[in-house]
C-alpha cells in the first residue's frame, strides 16, 4: 500500500529491483535487473486497475538507477511500447507481473470522467461529455460528487442556452443515483454541498 500525495502522482513511477542473494556474500546484494511502471499516463488517466506484464530490463551490478531519466524513456510494459524505441529489442524474455488497484477521491481512470472535470480545457467536448455522464459507473460519479456538481453548474453558467437541458438531465441522473441503496451514504455529501458549497447563480435563479 503506497500513500502518494496527489501533487506528486503525475510523473511518479514505481521501480522494482532484482538482486542476486547469496549466503556467502555479506553487504549489498548484486543488482542484475529492474522493472518500472509510471503511475499516470500522458492524458492524465492513472494506471488502470488490474494485472500488468512489465518488462525486466537486465543491467550491470554497478548500474546507477538514481538518475531515473536514463531509463524512463525505455518501454516498461509488454503491452505498451513507447514510440519506436530501438532499445526495446534488447529487452529480455522475462516478465514481472504486478496487480494494481487505485484508491483515490482525486484521481480517476475513467477517460469520460476526466474529460468532464477538465471541460474548460476542451470546450468542444462539453456536449459529448454531458451525454456520456449517464454511462459512467455510478461509484465513479459519487466519488467525485462535489467536483462533478461544480463542473455541471460551471458549464451552466458558461452557456445555459446551449447546455441547460443537458445539465438538467445530468443533475436528475445524479439525484436518482443517490436513491440507490448502494450510494445512500453519499446523501450527506450532497446535503453539505447544497448548504455550504453550491454557488451556481443561474441554477439558483
Amino acid at each position: 500500500k503506497l500513500p502518494i500525495p496527489v501533487d506528486k502522482f503525475r510523473g511518479a513511477h514505481i521501480r522494482c529491483e532484482f538482486r542476486h542473494c547469496s549466503t556467502k556474500e555479506k553487504g549489498e546484494k548484486k543488482l542484475f535487473g529492474f522493472s518500472f511502471v509510471p503511475l499516470m499516463q500522458e492524458n492524465g488517466r492513472t494506471l488502470p486497475d488490474g494485472t500488468h506484464e512489465l518488462i525486466v530490463h537486465k543491467c550491470e551490478e554497478n548500474t546507477n538507477l538514481q538518475d531515473s531519466g536514463r531509463y524512463l524513456k525505455l518501454p516498461f510494459s509488454k503491452g505498451i511500447f513507447l514510440g519506436n524505441n530501438s532499445q526495446a529489442v534488447k529487452t529480455t524474455k522475462e516478465s514481472f507481473w504486478i496487480t494494481s488497484f487505485l484508491c483515490s477521491t482525486k484521481l480517476t481512470q475513467n477517460g469520460d470522467m476526466l474529460d468532464l472535470l477538465k471541460w474548460r480545457t476542451h470546450p468542444d467536448k462539453i456536449a459529448g461529455c454531458l451525454s456520456k455522464l449517464k454511462e459512467i459507473d455510478g461509484s465513479e460519479i459519487v466519488k467525485f460528487l462535489q467536483d462533478t456538481l461544480d463542473t455541471l453548474f460551471g458549464i451552466l453558467d458558461e452557456n445555459s442556452q446551449k447546455y441547460g437541458s443537458k445539465v438538467f438531465d445530468c443533475l436528475v441522473h445524479i439525484i436518482n443515483l443517490l436513491q440507490d441503496s448502494k450510494f445512500h451514504h453519499f446523501k450527506p455529501v450532497m446535503d453539505t454541498y447544497i448548504e455550504s458549497h453550491f454557488a451556481g447563480a443561474l441554477a439558483y435563479r
